[in-house]
């Protein structure tokens, strides 16, 4: 990821990624108790909040000078790390809850 090009187009690619995940997390809620619709809805706005921060980053490097993209890529990098973070947490989290329902030890 040396250019800003090549880093726009990975950060875009990411954020399609996780607007899928948040598409099948969405679905999946369906499937959950009330108690666990309530966490994974309160998760599913802390993803899209953070999708929507990752998003305004990729806006100001597309945008930004070629010097200053370099300094905003490190905070995209910040922010790129936290929603993967939270997107495998929140998959984690609802795929043990899903598979406990199918053992029968929920």
């Amino acid at each position: 990821m040396n250019t800003r090009e090549e880093f726009v187009k990975n950060l875009k690619s990411k954020i399609d990624d996780w607007n899928k995940e948040i598409e099948r997390l969405e679905a999946r809620g369906e499937l959950e108790t009330e108690k666990a619709k309530l966490e994974l809805k309160e998760k599913l706005v802390e993803l899209k909040e953070k999708r929507q921060k990752a998003t305004g980053k990729l806006d100001e490097i597309e945008n930004a000078s070629s010097d200053a993209w370099e300094n905003l890529k490190i905070g995209a990098m910040l922010v790129w790390e936290d929603i993967t973070d939270t997107v495998s947490a929140t998959k984690e989290s609802f795929q043990e809850g899903l598979q406990g329902k199918e053992d029968g030890k929920a």
